[in-house]
This record gives structure tokens, C-alpha cells and sequence, in this order.
């Protein structure tokens, strides 16, 4: 999501601006696309975080009481971070809907899917 921006280096002599204010430009131009990369991150980190202890509780209980509190509950704690959607097919309907851009489909889904494998291997190392 890191974009470049080509400056027009002229705009800043014709100012009589110094070419040290381009440098500076160019800095806080690639700062605020690096904060909004790790942004992004954040999204999937909630949706790798809500899915891994979801697929955990569904695997390790069994209980549909304790499934469907654990999806309350991780729907509750990313709903606002990354849309809540823990489950690839949701991901997908939101997109079709216009909700969640085209471009986030497959990071969100490599982030549901890594969270489902992650729970399922604590699930067999540790049998918590």
C-alpha cells in the first residue's frame, strides 16, 4: 500500500525554497504511507487473532454454547479494528457488497485461513 509520488522539484525553487524542504517532502510523504501500511496490518492481525481463537474454542469445547459465545465475542472485539469478519465467506460477501474494497479479499482471507491452521496446531501441540 506504499505509494510514490513524484515531486515536481521546480515548484520548490520557483519559491526559493531550499532543496533541503524537498527532502523533507519526500520524508513525511513515505512517514504517513508507512503509518497507513501498518494500518492495514492491524486489520489483519484482528481478523488472524479473532479466527485463531475462534477455530480454537470450536476445536478444543465442541460446545455449541461455547462456539457461539466465542464468535459473539470475537466479532465484538474486531468489529471496529477490522469489520469482525472471521470467516472467509463473510469476507467475500462484504466485498461483493461494496463494504470492504477489492484489493483487501485476499489478505483477509490469508489472515483467517493462517489463524484457523495456527489454532488448530496449538490445539495439537498443547491441548490447552
Amino acid at each position: 500500500m506504499i505509494s510514490i509520488t513524484f515531486i515536481n522539484i521546480n515548484q520548490f525553487y520557483e519559491n526559493g525554497d531550499a532543496p533541503v524542504l524537498v527532502v523533507f517532502y519526500s520524508f513525511i510523504h513515505l512517514f504517513v504511507s508507512f503509518f497507513r501500511t501498518i494500518q492495514y496490518m492491524y486489520t489483519y492481525l484482528a481478523e488472524f487473532l479473532g479466527t485463531l481463537f475462534f477455530v480454537y474454542v470450536i476445536v478444543a469445547t465442541g460446545n455449541p454454547l461455547a462456539i457461539g459465545a466465542a464468535l459473539a465475542l470475537s466479532i465484538l472485539l474486531t468489529a471496529n479494528i477490522s469489520g469482525g469478519h472471521i470467516n472467509p465467506a463473510v469476507t467475500i460477501v462484504m466485498a461483493t457488497a461494496g463494504k470492504l474494497d477489492v484489493n483487501e479479499i485476499i489478505p483477509y482471507i490469508l489472515a483467517q485461513v493462517f489463524g484457523g491452521l495456527v489454532a488448530l496446531q496449538i490445539y495439537i501441540r498443547y491441548k490447552l
